[in-house]
């Protein structure tokens, strides 16, 4: 090779290397940026024994405790949620009101991370049967007043009323103006910036050492 190409070669060496760099850069920086569920407490698909006293999810990223909403409902679609979720970092977590049927309950959630990013899903654990309660001991039964008129025990018909369960209201989609827009870009950290352009620099400083070496060396013969 002449001393002429060598030059040419280790610029483009140079350049293939820093555009490399740039794509690995590129590539890993908004796929950090999104949040995700990493963690529940009870898990997901988990049967419990003991009806659980609370629900507890855990994050990759900071939840912004404006923006979090958690639903508990029971198997017949009533909510068992009770009071709001409480945010501590990457934790959310909301109390439950005591169980009093097992069964498949579903947790749904929507939360927004700090960087505006919404996430939200739903997920269902079960309960093992509950034991039947225990009925209380027959208290003495009064005697009867002759002189007092018989009262009807029976119940009436139009006492009986059908209860239905309510079904769990959605969670509310309009959280923020700003909770359903993506960020439009992942800012690099500076750090890993400077990093980036120190690597470059010494792989060029190495390839200009090399070539001007093998440069100012006499030709043989």
């Amino acid at each position: 090779m002449s001393r002429s190409t060598r030059p040419a070669a280790a610029a483009r060496t140079l350049g293939v290397l820093s555009a490399a760099l740039l794509l690995v850069l590129a590539v890993a920086g908004p796929a950090a940026a999104h949040a995700s569920l990493t963690a529940s407490d009870p898990q997901a698909g988990a049967t419990l024994a003991t009806p659980p006293a609370l629900v507890s999810l855990t994050f990759n990223e900071a939840i912004d405790p404006n923006f979090a909403q958690v639903q508990v409902t029971s198997p017949d679609g009533t909510r068992v949620d009770a009071g709001a979720p409480a945010v501590d970092g990457t934790t959310v977590s909301v109390p439950l009101q005591p169980l009093t049927a097992g069964g498949v309950h579903t947790v749904a959630f929507r939360v927004v991370s700090t960087d505006n990013h919404p996430v939200e899903a739903t997920f269902t654990f079960d309960v093992a049967p509950l034991p039947a309660a225990s009925p209380s001991p027959a208290s003495d039964t009064p005697t009867a007043d002759p002189a007092s008129p018989e009262v009807s025990t029976e119940p009436s018909e139009d006492a009986e009323v059908a209860a239905e369960p309510s079904a769990a209201p959605p969670l509310d989609q309009d959280t923020s103006s700003t909770a359903d827009q993506e960020p439009a870009s992942a800012t690099l950290p500076l750090p890993l910036i400077l990093g980036g352009v120190t690597v470059v620099a010494l792989l060029g400083a190495g390839v200009y050492a090399v070539v001007r070496r093998r440069g100012t060396s006499p030709d043989p013969g």
